[in-house]
């Protein structure tokens, strides 16, 4: 930084300009800070994108490495124990119960009729003679509700009608 003597006011520069020659090159220096010399604003816009540039291909590195390490982990390591899982909806007017079903590959796998818009679906259940987790893979979910009409109960449209991943933990 140079002495208050070698500074320059802006409103003199302005008028004087041989002086806002000297601020361009960058023999002296603006008092007040807003006329900066062209040459250390290009320097200094030229390290902030070297340091940025830089920024990116670290961060580049990075996420390819962290990524490449989790490929591998996940290749070798065994897949997570299945777990209970939460499956909620919001709530239907009038509705008396839903009907839930879990499918995969367009078979039945989970279904059962609640009275409350959520259930818990444990880690391993029985369906027929065969017992069932959620494994890695593709499921389909659907939810409809269920209005009691008369002598019986009639299922309206369903209110979830989606997909969702079991990953390999």
């Amino acid at each position: 930084m140079s002495s208050p003597e070698d500074q320059v006011s802006p409103e003199l520069a302005l008028v004087d300009s041989g002086l806002r020659e000297q601020l361009v090159t960058g023999s002296v220096e603006a008092a007040s800070g807003t006329m900066e010399p062209a040459r250390a604003r290009r320097s200094r816009r030229r390290g902030r994108a070297r340091l940025a540039v830089g920024l990116v291909l670290l961060v580049a590195a990075l996420v390819a490495a962290g990524a490449a390490t989790m490929l591998i982990r996940r290749a070798d390591a065994p897949a997570a124990p299945p777990v209970s899982r939460t499956f909620a909806w919001a709530p239907v007017a009038g509705a008396s119960a839903y009907d839930v079903e879990i499918r995969r590959d367009a078979a039945i796998v989970y279904s059962m009729r609640t009275t409350v818009p959520h259930v818990r679906v444990p880690a391993h259940w029985t369906r027929g003679a065969q017992t069932y987790a959620l494994t890695p893979g593709t499921y389909q979910w659907y939810v409809w509700p269920v209005r009691r009409s008369g002598t019986g109960a009639r299922r309206g449209a369903a209110v979830v009608a989606t997909t969702f991943a079991v990953d390999r933990n």
